[in-house]
């Protein structure tokens, strides 16, 4: 799991009016998108290509930036907290430049909203920051102790999402 980052957004309103209505808006740093979410243990489902679903994932035009956008619903009424549990994984692009680095050493910084009916921002969190520091191969020999011609090879290949055909090492 290294190259994931999961992370939990919690809301819990103890005054003024419940989160019906509102939307909970994710703005993922540049290189993440949205493998999963749960609200409260039960996962929803994404909502893609305008179909059926529980939240978006969107690119936002000005920024580029992925956005999850979970609108919570009239009922039951007087929702006053939730716990989002949410997986990001690295994008395309990210996941292609780690393999080709052969290592990701990077910072991710995060901030989540509530926003109104009207889109207005109603609560914005602190700032968050996760790093990624992990590499795809890695080879470490250590010279046998009797024999200095012989070296003992540990060879660790980060396989977790690569698929590979008739390779070798």
């Amino acid at each position: 799991d290294d190259l994931y980052i999961d992370y939990k957004i919690n809301i819990d309103v103890t005054g003024g009016e419940p989160i019906n209505g509102l939307t909970l808006e994710d703005r993922l740093p540049k290189g993440l998108t949205v493998e999963s979410v749960k609200l409260d243990g039960k996962a929803l489902a994404l909502a893609a290509d305008g179909g059926s679903g529980d939240y978006t994932v969107t690119p936002d035009e000005a920024t580029g930036l992925n956005v999850l956008h979970y609108t919570f619903p009239e009922t039951p009424a007087n929702v006053r907290k939730a716990e989002f549990a949410i997986r990001a994984a690295l994008t395309n692009d990210y996941y292609a430049q780690y393999l080709n680095d052969n290592k990701i050493n990077t910072t991710f910084a995060n901030k989540a909203s509530l926003r109104g009916r009207d889109n207005a921002l109603q609560k914005e969190s602190g700032e968050t920051n996760t790093t990624i520091n992990t590499s795809f191969f890695t080879k470490e020999g250590k010279q046998n102790e009797l024999n200095g011609n012989l070296f003992d090879w540990i060879i660790t290949v980060n396989t977790h999402f690569s698929e590979f055909v008739d390779a070798w090492i």
